[in-house]
């Protein structure tokens, strides 16, 4: 509506629509309204709403309400209760500590408020908030005459974006007897706080249906479920809706701003009181806790729609909190291929005469064939000594102390590792009961000691160093590793190197200490880290841990299913690091048989490619172990350049949204098949299909990063080695791409079909179509890139692409003399695209700059500041 005296009072739009609520108004989705523009002159203004009103319209805007001894989560335009908070408790002094005066007994202690304030603050990365500070008492009646008190401080932080609240508890005079676990179990929180009640169903009487399903990750290799989380090996937890075809409203809970990550359990699924609820907190298993301790959570509505935009953004708040902002060092095994010697490889039982010989003559074998080996990871049976004496693959004495076995390894680590010419990785998980670093008379070193009773530790019978000495001893064990030519050092049975030693369950730091001696020794000395069979707490602490660069996420590659890395990966990619996949093979290996290692179907020659396909696209080590003779040089040689530098794409590869989306049959796409996606640089993206049980229409939703603006135009094609693609013919009708053309109203139809896979041969389930894609950039043009590498833009091949008046320029990198095959999509007119191809060899500079538009191609050398023909 207007006034006639509109000039001097700005227009203003009335919203019509049944919902009472004015708020609710401007968060729901545009089928939601009806928009009246009375006049022309608005309609403009109108569709400008309209679009501001649909960025909106994914997710809402939340804040915490505390109430007289509970709290509830609340979306601040409606008022509606997205999540019910649980009475706040605590364990301590042998009991549980309450606020509920209605449970105040024998069987509880009461927790009094004192007082309760509100407050203004500040926080890093997530700004200014309002806060809701109590201070409470524990009053425990130690006898009739004998009261303690034991205060307890909580606050609530609503954050001035209305998109993050923190729960934080605060012990200032700390506390004892905290151990709930005799009582309650392994996995228990000692704190309620915060904790939510769950609703399984509509029919509970309790908890809030708002979020219908989580995705979480528990236990080792980080492996994801779809429930909250349980337990010390559980983590952050990720709510949504999966009946929500766009996945729209995200949120995450987890760990926040802390010092101790080890200190956390995502709890057992129960408040105190024994009602379902999602209940993490600090450990029940630990048994005291100092003055000052504090526990810290974040609960992150995401802005955006999707799990995928929804873990980018909370996984970029995790990072920006720490000192370290998350970020990594450089790592030989990221950035180029490797050889592999662990379990399932063709040399972790090395059974030939000469080991040594051996994987010498299997590395001139590949430097011959083109595709030169950036390291070795060196760690099967005979590298070290004191397999079989304890815990599995426990270390004695390890290789490089005279560990070798001798008679399988004549060289010793010096000579071998001379002679090899590249980088060892090496590989120390703990330490055997009677070993030569601990318990004898030359060593002056503390240790701990596992306990097999303790649960999951059934064989894991192992020493490891105290915490206090952990970054002094490992200095001194590393400096060891480089006087071999160590640059990267593994340690595996991460969950069990925690949650088997009671000196580490116990305590509020001890965990964390030991982990942190690791890290930073291994900084100082510039040697990277892979923690292997790690769970969720061990990622959270290495955001601090810059030379921790990558987590197993696959299990092995002996036992079959190492490409079931789609999402655990995701939580690895949020946090910053890379997920590695275990070793492969590049062929069948003439069916050999390992020791310990069942043949699966997974192993065939059908499957080998997926195997290197996710790999590499995981951004993690790419790490081969064929014999002598039996690698696969074609697939290799499309994942690398020819001094073996891996061509990753710009994030790892994860499992697409649509796994996560419920269809109304109750179906879901990671039961009946997996869809795998990643991007290259600018506007483009690979997808990766497997075990399909049937076609799959692949949707924007799908995309990340996300397309963008639209109307846009896609091309997109399966991976043919590039053999559809031809100079000079027509782009579309050789069969070179498809084209997808998104406009607002198809949006949210399919882009392209992910095909069923056949089942007609061993293996054939297991052959991965590949599909890549690419938006339209300047002027009208396509850059594919290299249509012979699986990464066809690849950010390590290409850099700095640039839009031109009539065109776009691109920087390309590589080895000097190398011959670079290019391939993009002139447009012709409206409807025609044409193939155009070029050879560019690498200048001494290493690198070039290739622009595209007026008389197609012109390479310009940035060192000579000259044009190239």
């Amino acid at each position: 509506s207007h006034t006639s005296s509109w000039p001097q009072q700005p227009p203003y739009i009335r919203l019509r629509t049944n919902n009472t609520s004015a708020k609710v108004l401007f968060r729901k989705r545009m089928k939601d309204f009806s928009i009246s523009c009375d006049f022309k002159w608005l309609q403009c203004f109108c569709f400008c709403i309209l679009i501001i009103l649909h960025h909106h319209s994914c997710c809402a805007y939340i804040h915490v309400e505390m109430e007289n001894f509970s709290y509830s989560v609340v979306d601040s335009d409606t008022n509606d209760t997205m999540l019910q908070g649980s009475d706040i408790s605590v364990f301590l002094a042998g009991k549980w500590c309450v606020a509920n005066p209605s449970h105040y007994g024998d069987d509880y202690y009461p927790l009094i408020q004192k007082d309760r304030q509100t407050l203004r603050g500040w926080q890093n990365v997530l700004g200014s908030y309002e806060a809701v500070q109590t201070i409470w008492e524990c009053q425990i009646h130690e006898n009739k005459d004998k009261t303690a008190t034991i205060p307890v401080v909580t606050s609530l932080k609503n954050f001035d974006s209305k998109l993050a609240v923190v729960f934080e508890l605060e012990w200032p005079e700390g506390a004892w007897n905290t151990s709930s676990s005799a009582k309650d179990g392994n996995d228990v929180s000692m704190t309620n706080f915060p904790t939510f009640l769950w609703k399984n169903n509509t029919n509970d009487e309790e908890g809030i249906p708002q979020f219908l399903s989580a995705l979480s990750w528990e236990g080792s290799f980080l492996q994801s479920v779809h429930e909250h989380s349980k337990g010390p090996a559980g983590g952050p937890t990720v709510l949504y809706n999966a009946s929500s075809t766009r996945l729209d409203n995200v949120m995450i809970l987890s760990p926040w701003n802390s010092r101790y990550f080890k200190t956390y359990t995502a709890g057992n699924h129960f408040n105190y009181r024994g009602q379902a609820a999602i209940s993490p907190g600090t450990s029940g298993r630990i048994t005291s806790l100092p003055n000052g301790f504090r526990q810290s959570f974040l609960l992150l509505q995401a802005k955006h729609g999707g799990l995928t935009a929804g873990l980018a953004e909370w996984g970029q708040t995790m990072k920006l909190s720490r000192p370290s902002q998350g970020k990594k060092i450089d790592d030989v095994t990221l950035q180029r291929v490797g050889y592999q010697t662990d379990n399932g490889a063709m040399y972790c039982f090395c059974q030939e005469t000469n080991c040594s010989e051996t994987l010498l003559s299997k590395m001139n074998e590949l430097e011959d064939d083109s595709s030169p080996m950036g390291y070795l990871s060196f760690q099967g049976a005979g590298a070290s000594s004191g397999r079989g004496e304890g815990a599995p693959w426990c270390i004695s004495t390890w290789g490089v102390d005279g560990g070798l076995n001798r008679k399988e390894y004549p060289l010793d680590m010096n000579a071998f590792q001379r002679a090899l010419g590249i980088p060892l990785q090496l590989y120390a998980p703990y330490f055997c009961p009677e070993n030569s670093y601990f318990g004898n008379d030359n060593s002056k070193w503390k240790y701990v000691t596992s306990d097999e009773t303790l649960p999951g530790c059934n064989g894991f019978a192992f020493q490891s160093v105290s915490a206090d000495q952990s970054r002094d001893f490992y200095g001194w064990f590393m400096d060891k590793g480089l006087k071999v030519g160590m640059s990267s050092f593994e340690t595996d049975f991460m969950n069990q190197n925690y949650n088997c030693v009671p000196n580490f369950v116990q305590s509020p730091k001890n965990g964390d200490q030991w982990l942190a001696g690791m890290a930073d020794a291994a900084l100082e000395r510039n040697i990277t880290i892979q923690w292997c069979y790690a769970t969720p707490s061990d990622l959270l602490a290495s955001l601090d841990m810059p030379a921790v660069t990558n987590f197993r996420v696959s299990f092995d590659f002996c036992y079959g299913a190492s490409w079931d890395i789609g999402e655990s990966s995701l939580l690895v990619w949020a946090l910053g690091a890379a997920p590695s996949k275990d070793t492969l093979w590049t062929t069948e290996n003439n069916r050999a048989e390992i020791p310990g290692c069942t043949w699966t179907e997974d192993h065939e020659n059908l499957a080998a490619e997926l195997h290197l396909v996710l790999a590499l696209m995981s951004t993690g080590p790419v790490g081969i172990s064929d014999a002598i003779g039996m690698t696969n040089e074609t697939l290799l040689q499309r994942a690398i350049t020819p001094d073996g530098i891996l061509l990753k794409p710009s994030k790892p590869i994860t499992a697409v949204d649509s796994t996560f989306v419920e269809t109304s049959a109750g179906g879901r796409l990671g039961k009946d098949g997996y869809l795998y996606g990643t991007a290259g640089i600018e506007k483009s993206w690979i997808f990766v299909s497997f075990k399909m049980k049937d076609s799959y229409g692949v949707k924007l939703i799908d995309f990340w990063p996300r397309v963008g603006t639209v109307p846009a135009l896609l091309a997109y094609r399966t991976y043919d080695d590039g053999v559809s693609c031809l100079n000079g013919t027509d782009a579309v009708s050789s069969g070179c791409v498809r084209l997808a053309s998104i406009t607002h109203d198809t949006q949210h139809k399919e882009i392209f079909v992910a095909p069923k896979s056949k089942d007609s041969f061993p293996g054939s389930l297991f052959v991965p179509t590949i599909t890549s894609v690419w938006k339209q950039s300047c002027s009208g043009w396509f850059f594919l890139g290299e249509l012979k590498k699986y990464v066809s833009l690849s950010p390590v091949r290409f850099r700095k692409l640039s839009c031109l008046p009539s065109g776009l320029s691109i920087v390309i990198t590589g080895t000097v003399g190398e011959t670079v095959h290019v391939t993009a999509l002139k447009p012709l007119n409206a409807t025609n695209l044409e193939v155009i191809q070029q050879n560019v060899i690498i200048p001494d500079s290493k690198e070039v700059t290739l622009v595209l538009g007026g008389q197609n191609f012109e390479i310009f050398s940035s060192k000579h500041k000259s044009w190239i023909d």
